[in-house]
């Protein structure tokens, strides 16, 4: 809740243990309060300095006005939507077909009748983002390989559009989603010519092989982890992307352990199912969200114990942004039949939401943009939201996932989540550990908005 009923700087009381973490996003502080001391920063927020202060008062009043808790907020820049469409990022759905059968698939992966991406459809996307590139006077441009399917399972597509993206002028970052289910060429083309990759995995066999079977029922443990083995040995970039359903919330610990221990990683995010395709079953709901936070706050225990970095895309009190991602002005994500998307999560025509989020096509190396229903995705930001302008993380999820938030027919296209309690949750225990790693009161620099480089 915010404190101070008048306008000002952006000062949060988040209730903790019997007392009150006063937390100011934009200044990076943070420090637990008790009743007292929240009453005084409510009463200075306000406009109201005790007229006879004790000495005790004195002290806290100069330790608030030191820490500029009551000084007016730096400016935060919105992340705006570019008056034009020059996306310098290219997100590709080259299949929906897929070699696993994962229960918690949100685009029914493999059991759809399969559509392939053509060749000349990716490199006309590689195109227009390495032109945009230039002509936005960048360094470099991006292609990624994503979801709907298993990337790999259209290979000559893929492989024409990675030579493709290396003969440009300026410096393509090649990288892929992917389930790791490789045959030993295409392991070896991966290593030598990708720049990283994002690996789901969930862990421990037991695991592994009940959420990530193969189509045809059979382990995929074994493969994955020699691919995983081929990575480490040659220093390959990667990260691991693990899913929790309703029966591994109480097992992350274990298989961060696992991660930690098996693998050489130093990147795992663990984010919950939601709600569609296969995961319908299994999603994480409001009822499940408070477990899902103390498996995740556990298991945040044991990836420190090992040096990993371990996190949740909800949760980031280090970045300050008025977007949860950049999909939508700064991605071209093209479906594998030329539709063009603001978003990873609408990967067809037939989804929900695709009368929203699918904006234009690529037609003959040019996109044809919808302009006016694109400006209607890109605006929706989290400064925009009033559901959310009384919550301390809106700086930071931004109003969170477009595709798990956006409600055509809701005050401000937005909908609340089971995440908003995750995020919140989370977002405070991340802020109880930087005050205890400072002494009790937390006073952080500003970092990067989303998308800026590091």
């Amino acid at each position: 809740m915010r404190i101070g009923s008048k306008p000002g700087p952006e000062v949060f009381g988040i209730p903790f243990r019997g007392k009150m973490i006063i937390y100011a996003p934009l200044k990076r502080i943070a420090f637990v309060a008790n009743r007292a001391m929240a009453t005084l920063v409510r009463d200075l927020l306000d406009g109201r300095v005790p007229a006879l202060p004790s000495p005790t008062a004195s002290v806290a009043v100069e330790l608030l006005r030191k820490a500029e808790l009551l000084a007016p907020d730096p400016p935060l820049t919105p992340v705006q939507s570019p008056a034009e469409f020059t996306p310098t990022s290219a997100t590709l759905f080259l299949t929906n077909r897929c070699n696993l059968r994962c229960v918690y698939c949100y685009a029914y992966g493999g059991t759809l009748s399969p559509v392939d991406m053509p060749s000349s459809l990716a490199l006309q996307a590689i195109d227009v983002v390495s032109r945009n590139a230039v002509k936005r006077c960048v360094p470099g441009f991006e292609v990624g390989f994503h979801g709907g399917g298993e990337p790999t399972l259209n290979w000559d597509v893929l492989t024409a559009a990675v030579s493709h993206a290396r003969r440009q002028p300026l410096r393509g970052f090649v990288s892929m989603s992917s389930n790791g289910c490789y045959s030993a060429g295409k392991l070896s083309y991966i290593l030598d010519n990708f720049d990283g990759l994002s690996l789901s995995f969930d862990g421990p066999p037991e695991v592994q092989n009940a959420q990530r079977p193969r189509a045809t029922g059979t382990s995929s443990f074994r493969a994955v982890m020699k691919t995983i083995a081929e990575f480490d040995k040659r220093s390959f970039p990667y990260g691991l992307r693990v899913t929790a359903g309703r029966s591994t919330l109480d097992k992350l610990p274990d298989i961060v352990r696992f991660l930690a221990r098996h693998t050489g990683a130093k990147r795992v995010q663990i984010e919950p199912v939601f709600r569609r395709g296969r995961g319908r079953p299994v999603a994480i709901t409001a009822g499940h969200a408070r477990a899902f936070v103390r498996g995740f706050c556990a298991a945040l225990d044991v990836a420190a114990a090992h040096g990993l970095d371990l996190s949740y895309s909800g949760a980031r009190p280090d970045l300050l942004t008025t977007r949860f991602c950049l999909s939508t002005c700064e991605a071209l994500v093209v479906l594998q039949t030329g539709e063009v998307s603001t978003c990873f999560e609408v990967h067809n025509v037939r989804h929900p939401l695709a009368r929203h989020f699918l904006v234009g096509r690529l037609q003959d190396g040019q996109i044809e943009l919808d302009r006016r229903r694109w400006l209607r995705i890109a605006n929706r930001t989290g400064d925009r939201i009033r559901f959310c302008s009384d919550c301390f993380c809106k700086f930071h999820c931004a109003g969170d996932c477009l595709g798990k938030t956006y409600c055509a027919g809701g005050v401000d296209r937005f909908r609340p989540s089971p995440r908003c309690v995750i995020n919140q949750e989370l977002t405070k225990h991340l802020l109880v550990r930087k005050m205890a790693q400072h002494h009790g009161m937390w006073l952080g620099q500003t970092s990067a908005r989303i998308g800026d480089k590091p």
